[in-house]
């Protein structure tokens, strides 16, 4: 009885043993699958993130490039006097206008020229004059729709091939407009597209990535990399979600589909600007994106597979040895069924591991190899013919590596069953081949030597990926410290990040803002608290921040700048925000002293009065109407000559409009007469 009663014991306990290890097996089954999706998820989102953090770039650059487009038009168009439209007069104005072109183009690699068309569309002045051809351009677009509504902001043109440079360009044009609104002409600044295509091409997005600029208006393409022939300046379908998603209210999306142009499934980001009607999409293969990630399933799923194997082996020992103990007197034939069972099994095992795409052999912890499956051959480049026991593991290994298997990776697997870490192969060839080795004891007996397996993965392709990861940091790196804005990256308005051109703006020496807090850049606490308190609630919504306001530089001084902001996520925005610095302290003091010199004209006591060369009064001042009692109203758009008394001789009035047209200086005096006569 006793010795039934511990039968019975034993047999219960190897069943528990069983719905151990069973469990166990259903668990790692169970695992694995969520592994690999989490993994799935986790590069998905990397590639969103990535494209999303490019697009918000490309979208902040074309927008501070689109701006201070726009404040050289206008600039251009407050300053050019309406005389110098005139055919008859450009030469006086000629070396003065193209030297000013010549000047707001110095340092503005983006603009390929700046050029003034007069009324009729003939080219008057152009920055490097000498080099540019004279062109006419009254059949252009942007002509005609400024011709026609002269007081419209800037006018955006379709894609052009420049008659000047011979390039594809974007042409960004005001009017030029005289007191009455009249149309005097245009003045225009010429993107050079091109140089975009090289900015593109600079950017890793992997082998099928692709990066284009759209309008939002018309959604016609201005730029793409790579280029596809023939679809510049054409129009999406209004059914392609790229449509759909920009004319909702929305300034970003991220989609993931296969565009009909190029049929390659891609993760897109679209990054629409708040102020200009374009929009940037970045796309990368998903193919691409996903390639580390089904190697990652193969390894597992290899491994998964060898795991499952030999825990289903060691279920199936368990069983036969607790029928053996039930069935004592079948044992024999019991016996012989399960070795042919093995034997197929184990010809099962052979052909997996076989075919396995990983490199997997078995050898004596002396190093002696017993088993190398063809997957570890190609990558040890072992002869077809040779056999295993020839060769020892010590072999394919470095003095150093060598030294860390013997002294520490083997004793590590025979002490506690197994061992997984990265180590360096040494192929016969003499080629280095880093691998991820996962080594594990497969027989251990009694007066037998150990038998450790060992399964290699090629990490080689991995490398290469972070290197190129490296590359990509090292441009955007240089892309930033070579900006002509100041660019700062705040989390909880602290700065982790600035490039050198914020530092040269503020006064301060290479590092010295990283950690400070950004109240630094402002003149007071109180306006820090105002202005984060608005910033972050509209880029919390998705949307830019942009302000003029003065701000604070290391010694004290304060000078006028202009800021824009955006929010990493929205969602977060405290947690990382992009913001964007500019020095306007020039600008501002130019509309200063314009709206000084117009205040000091009206409020002069002397009478002025402004005609154009044909004689129409264009501009009194309120001495003027005093004197003459003669309103604005009724003397804008007369000739002069409505004040003749008769008491002047016709000679004098023929002297004073022949010095004029000269360009020379006319005094004398003339005996005019008031609105009441006198």
């Amino acid at each position: 009885m006793t010795s039934v009663a511990s039968l019975a014991t034993i047999r219960s306990q190897r069943r528990t043993l069983r719905m151990a290890v069973a469990v166990l097996l259903l668990v790692v089954l169970l695992l694995l699958p969520y592994q690999l999706w989490l993994s799935y998820q986790e590069q998905v989102h990397a590639a969103e993130t990535t494209t999303r953090n490019y697009a918000a770039i490309f979208e902040t650059r074309l927008e501070a490039t689109l701006r201070r487009t726009d404040s050289v038009l206008q600039e251009l168009a407050w300053h050019i006097p309406a005389a110098a439209l005139n055919p008859q007069q450009a030469a006086r104005y000629r070396s003065t206008v193209d030297g000013e072109l010549d000047e707001h183009l110095h340092n503005f690699e983006e603009l390929a020229g700046l050029r003034v068309f007069d009324r009729n569309g003939d080219l008057q002045y152009s920055s490097d004059a000498a080099a540019t051809p004279r062109i006419n351009v009254v059949d252009r677009d942007y002509f005609r729709m400024l011709r026609e509504t002269p007081l419209a902001g800037p006018v955006f043109s379709e894609v052009l091939l420049s008659r000047v440079i011979d390039r594809p360009s974007l042409i960004v044009a005001r009017a030029l407009v005289g007191e009455q609104g009249t149309f005097l002409g245009i003045v225009t600044a010429a993107l050079d597209l091109a140089r975009y295509q090289r900015i593109f091409r600079s950017v890793d997005l992997g082998r099928t990535g692709s990066i284009a600029l759209r309008r939002s208006d018309d959604q016609r393409l201005v730029v793409r990399w790579p280029d596809l022939a023939g679809l510049v300046n054409q129009p999406l379908d209004p059914r392609h979600p790229f449509s759909l998603q920009m004319s909702a209210s929305e300034p970003t999306a991220t989609l993931r589909l296969a565009d009909p142009t190029d049929p390659q499934e891609r993760i897109y980001s679209l990054h629409r600007l708040q102020r200009y009607p374009f929009y940037f999409v970045i796309g990368v293969s998903v193919d691409e994106v996903l390639a580390g990630w089904r190697t990652r399933v193969l390894v597992v799923g290899v491994s998964g597979l060898l795991l499952l194997v030999l825990l289903s082996t060691l279920l199936l020992r368990l069983q036969r040895s607790e029928r053996r103990q039930a069935q004592l007197i079948s044992e024999l034939v019991e016996g012989e069924r399960q070795l042919r069972a093995n034997a197929e099994r184990l010809n099962i095992f052979q052909r997996l591991v076989d075919n396995a795409g990983q490199g997997i052999g078995m050898a004596y912890p002396d190093g002696k190899l017993i088993y190398v499956n063809p997957a570890a051959r190609r990558m040890l480049q072992l002869p077809p013919a040779a056999e295993s026991s020839d060769y020892s593991f010590t072999q394919f290994y470095s003095d150093e590596n060598l030294h860390r298997m013997q002294q520490e990776v083997l004793p590590a697997a025979l002490e506690t069953g197994h061992w997984t870490g990265e180590i360096e192969l040494k192929a016969l060839d003499g080629r280095s081949i880093p691998t991820i080795h996962a080594v594990f004891v497969v027989h251990r007996a009694a007066g037998e030597p150990p038998i450790i397996a060992n399964v290699l993965a090629d990490l080689s392709e991995r490398q290469e990926m972070e290197e190129r990861n490296r590359q990509l940091l090292a441009e955007m790196q240089t892309l930033l410290a070579n900006a002509m804005v100041g660019i700062v990256h705040l989390r909880q308005r602290r700065v982790i990040y600035c490039n050198r051109r914020t530092e040269e703006i503020f006064g301060y020496q290479p590092g010295e803002l990283v950690g400070e807090s950004s109240e630094c850049f402002y003149a007071s606490r109180e306006i820090f608290e105002q202005v984060g308190a608005r910033a972050y609630a509209t880029v919390a919504t998705g949307s830019a921040f942009s302000t003029e306001m003065m701000l604070r530089r290391k010694d004290g001084s304060l000078f006028w700048g202009a800021l824009t902001g955006r929010a990493i996520d929205p969602q977060a925005p405290q947690a990382g925000s992009i913001w964007i610095f500019a020095d306007i302290s020039e600008r501002r003091q130019a509309e200063e002293e314009s709206q000084k010199l117009l205040q000091a004209v009206e409020q002069t006591p002397v009478a002025i009065m402004m005609t154009s060369r044909d004689g129409e009064i264009e501009y009194v001042n309120p001495s003027f109407t005093r004197v003459t009692g003669y309103s604005r109203l009724e003397a804008i758009g007369r000739n002069p000559r409505f004040l003749q008394s008769g008491e002047t001789p016709a000679e004098t009035y023929r002297n004073l409009w022949r010095s004029l047209l000269d360009g020379r200086v006319w005094s004398g005096l003339l005996h005019n007469r008031r609105k009441n006569g006198e």
